[in-house]
Parts: C-alpha cells; sequence; structure tokens
C-alpha cells in the first residue's frame, strides 16, 4: 500500500476532582467514557501497528516486552524501547511504523536499569537509564550504545541515575536523581563533554529528583520531587528562578509537562500514586488547574492534545481546546489484556500510541493527526519542506 493510501485508508473522513478514593477515580472515569459513540468513531481512526492481528505480534514477537516506553523519531526512522524484566531492554526501528527491525538486545547499561528517556540530538540518540553507574548511553542507530560520561561516572558524583533529558537551544540537557545531596542538572553542546550547570536540588536536598524537563516561551523548565517539589526555570539553562515553592496545593510532583497552542501544561500526581490530573499555565508562573480525570501520558499534536486514562476502562483522551476530553478510543483497543498505556510519541504525521500487555506483549496503535504534527507545535519546522506537490497529488 503506498504511502498516500495508507494516510487515507487510516484517516477516513468523517471531568471531576481527582480524589484517591478509588470510588470516585472510578466514577470520574465512568464518566468521561460515557459517550460510546465518540469512542466508536475514534477506535475507527486507529491501527494496529505491533499486536496479534498486525504484521509484527506483540512485544514485537516477545511477550516478554510487555511495554513500550519510549519513542523517538531519528534520522528518517522512528525508534522504539522496550522494558523486559528479563533479558532488558530491546531496541526497534521502523521506516514505516508498520514493519519493525530488531536494532539491539539484552539492555542498555545493564540488564536491571531501567531507560528512562529516549531523544534525538545532533544526529545521535540519547538513552537515560536508572538506576546505573553509566546512566547515559549514545548510539547513531540504535545498535551500539556507547556509555557517555557525565553525570553518573564522575568519581565524585552521587547520582544514581538520570530520568530527563531535553534539547534546549543548542545543547542537551540531563536531569539526575539522588537521595544523598540533592538532583542535579548537567548539559552539553556535543554529547561527549558534561558540565554540571544547577546541584544540591537547586538549594534543597530533599529536591532529590528531576522529574521532568520542558520547553516553554524560550525558557527550560525543570521540575523536581522528592521532600521537595519545586519548578525552576531558566533562560539560557544556566541562571536559574524558582516559579513554584511548593508544587500544587495538595500534590506531591510533578509528572509530565507539554505545551499546547501557547499553553504550558503540567501534570501534577499524588504522592505513592501513579497518574496526574492537569494544571495550565500561560506564562509558567500563574496556573490554573483543569481536567481532573487522572490519567498517564502527555502528547501534543498540532490540534489536539491526547492524554490516556488510568483506570479502566483504559482508553486514549483527546481535547481540542485542553479543557474538554473525549474518550478516543474503544476501552483497552479493544484487547482485556492491555493494562494501562506505557508510550506515546509522533512520527510522519502519525501518533503513536503503546499499550502494556503482560499476557502478549506490549500492543502498538497509530493514527493519522496531520502532515506538520511532529514539528509545528514546537516551532520546530527544520525537518519539514514545502508539502504542495504531495497536497497536489492527493487533491488530484
Amino acid at each position: 500500500m503506498s504511502d498516500r493510501n495508507r494516510r487515507l485508508y487510516e484517516n477516513p473522513v468523517g471531568a471531576m476532582k481527582f480524589s484517591v478514593i478509588s470510588l470516585v477515580m472510578i466514577t470520574a472515569t465512568a464518566s468521561i467514557a460515557a459517550d460510546g459513540s465518540t469512542a466508536l468513531k475514534g477506535q475507527l481512526e486507529w491501527r494496529q501497528v505491533v499486536g496479534n492481528t498486525s504484521v509484527v505480534s506483540g512485544g514485537f514477537g516477545n511477550p516478554d516486552n510487555i511495554m513500550i516506553r519510549h519513542l523517538e523519531p531519528q534520522g528518517g526512522d522512528l525508534f522504539a524501547v522496550t522494558f523486559n524484566e528479563q533479558k532488558g531492554a530491546e531496541v526497534w526501528k521502523s521506516q514505516t511504523g508498520i514493519d519493525w527491525t530488531l536494532v539491539h538486545q539484552g539492555g542498555i547499561g545493564t540488564n536491571t536499569a531501567t531507560m528512562q528517556d529516549l531523544v534525538s540530538f545532533e544526529g545521535m540518540l540519547y538513552a537515560a537509564s536508572h538506576p546505573d553507574s553509566n546512566c547515559l548511553w549514545r548510539s547513531p542507530t540504535g545498535t551500539n550504545w556507547m556509555s557517555v560520561d557525565g553525570p553518573c561516572s564522575s568519581p565524585s558524583s552521587w547520582n544514581e541515575g538520570v530520568l530527563k533529558l531535553k534539547v534546549f537551544g543548542d545543547h542537551l540537557y540531563a536531569g539526575t536523581s539522588t537521595f544523598f545531596v540533592g538532583c542535579e542538572i548537567w548539559r552539553s553542546s556535543d554529547g561527549e563533554s558534561w558540565q554540571p550547570i544547577a546541584v544540591g536540588g537547586f538549594g534543597n536536598a530533599g529536591n532529590s529528583t528531576i522529574s521532568e524537563l520542558e520547553v516553554f516561551g524560550g525558557q527550560l523548565y525543570a521540575a523536581t520531587s522528592g521532600s521537595g517539589c519545586e519548578l525552576w526555570r531558566s533562560p539560557d539553562g544556566v541562571a536559574w528562578t524558582q516559579v513554584l515553592e511548593d508544587c500544587f496545593p495538595g500534590y506531591f510532583r510533578i509528572d509530565a509537562m507539554e505545551v499546547f497552542q501557547n499553553r504550558f501544561y503540567a501534570g501534577a500526581g499524588f504522592s505513592g500514586l501513579p497518574g496526574f490530573n492537569l494544571w495550565s499555565s500561560s506564562d509558567g508562573v500563574h496556573w490554573t488547574e483543569g481536567a481532573t480525570e487522572p490519567s498517564l501520558l502527555l502528547q501534543a499534536t498540532d490540534h489536539h492534545l491526547f492524554s490516556a486514562t488510568l483506570v479502566s476502562p483504559y482508553q486514549v483522551l483527546v481535547s481540542s481546546d485542553g479543557s474538554d476530553w473525549a474518550p478516543d478510543n474503544d476501552s483497552s483497543f479493544g484487547n482485556p489484556n492491555n493494562y494501562r498505556y506505557s508510550g506515546i510519541g509522533v512520527f510522519d504525521g502519525y501518533l503513536y500510541v503503546a499499550a502494556r500487555n503482560g499476557t502478549e506483549g506490549s500492543e502498538l496503535w497509530r493514527k493519522f493527526v496531520g502532515l506538520f504534527a511532529d514539528g509545528f507545535e514546537t516551532g520546530d519546522t527544520s525537518g519539514w519542506s514545502v508539502t504542495m506537490p504531495l497536497e497536489t497529488s492527493v487533491n488530484n
């Protein structure tokens, strides 16, 4: 099937205060999923690309790959990193999003380390791991991974791992985790030489972890968690200013940050509980509580913001304004063995969502969301070219 026909095929025409009380969580979830017709319409736009009804079976043919945690474009390919407790993470890549090739297995770093983040920077893939004495790795192709001297390998370092990576300007930034002297932020302009630019948990050793990094309004934001939950920002990655002293009222950490339609969204979570509720801001300083449906994952495209429900019925949620949400698929994509969602990403105009599955291996689904879904939301159009010939072809 041609890429044009595949896109036409996959793109046919056509909540309550969160509480730690389970009953309230289930009631909130049921209310947002009550519109079955909306979910049914959305499900028709999704296609399974990894799973028992696709070319590649669940877990990329290995049921021990119970989660696809990270999805990252690099050099015209989409890379996927799995979670495998038995033999360590695997790395797969695809040019089409349908046909996949195994490029690495046996974990990145130690088998017990969990891959926390994956980004592309200056033609290389960078992987963050935790816990691991070598917590930064890189590869040009996803096949051979080389350890990088940096936050965890320094003899004087107390860092136990890196949880977040982010490209800001011409540097790659890494946020660490340590329970001894406070989290740190390191950066590099070439991926080889790294320097600490923020240490000691921003003056609070209780800030043990950089839980999220995001760019908004020309500034880099860093969220901390631990005994403290704070939000800091910097216009240059060196000088930092605190914008939230004690997280959001009643919340313990910030688990996700995303930019959508010139607003900054933060997913705030509770201590000891998975998932988050959404807050938003127009300036990064003044915040408003928004959707209180307990959710996982957060991904912006050109016209929509996507999330996923934390509890059954497990559904992908979609919003065109960041406030009103609707289910975009059937519960668990129609497979009762799918338990929550583990990864989300955008590649070549498609949104990809991975479903956790401990029986058959993780499934991966995608839907067409627009030609400019993975660049224009952030303003990064470096990977795009004129599309008029394609538009003319489609119209004809």
